[in-house]
């Protein structure tokens, strides 16, 4: 269901703003609770997110930034951080080269949020095990590009990318790069591709590397 620095600590807060939007989200039924969240504009083109989690009785605050001068407020309550996890939870922040960024926190059983940082908006990829993915437009030689994001020490890390840019008029080339902890990047393979599959890869339906 769809309706990113932070304070991650608890806390409780009062949230006072004439002009800010809301949304809300039931958590998945195997948790129970509710979440919620109200942005507040301090400029037209940023803003603070209070987001709160109500479980067993239990509210958990906790505060997060946006940046855009056309912000819309969502909620995503179907992510997973880690198989058979507790609930992810992510905010829009409208950050990022294609204003889709989204701040990520997983949720332990006792209601508890582990702030996971910030990253465009993410979908668990089909196709590499433990890892989130998403499309980015076109910057540098790439055409468009795949990022695939990884949970680690508790911090969503971009690992891997591929990359796809055309090669005529009839085939592109997919490039699968990794990406080291110090952003150090190094190209693992290359290929051609025909037209016709570049969407259904680069949409993540299908593997192309």
């Amino acid at each position: 269901m769809f309706l990113f620095l932070l304070l991650t600590s608890p806390v409780s807060i009062a949230v006072e703003c004439s002009d800010g939007q809301t949304a809300e989200a039931r958590l998945p039924e195997s948790v129970g609770g509710t979440l919620s969240a109200k942005s507040c504009p301090a400029s037209d083109n940023d803003g603070n997110i209070t987001v709160t989690v109500f479980l067993k009785g239990v509210e958990t605050t906790v505060q997060t930034k946006y940046e855009s001068n056309a912000y819309v407020l969502r909620l995503d309550t179907n992510i997973r951080f880690d198989a058979g996890s507790p609930v992810g939870i992510g905010v829009s922040t409208g950050k990022g080269r294609d204003g889709t960024g989204m701040h990520y926190w997983k949720m332990l059983p006792t209601g508890t949020l582990i702030d996971l940082g910030e990253a465009p908006e993410l979908v668990r990829d089909k196709f590499i095990p433990n890892a989130y993915s998403t499309l980015i437009s076109g910057t540098g030689r790439y055409q468009s590009t795949r990022y695939f994001y990884e949970v680690r020490n508790n911090h969503l890390v971009p690992t891997r990318l591929v990359g796809f840019h055309p090669k005529d008029r009839d085939t592109y080339v997919a490039e699968l790069v990794k990406i080291s902890p110090s952003g150090r990047t190094v190209l693992l393979s290359r290929k051609t591709l025909p037209a016709k599959m570049v969407d259904p890869c680069q949409t993540g339906k299908t593997i192309c590397w």
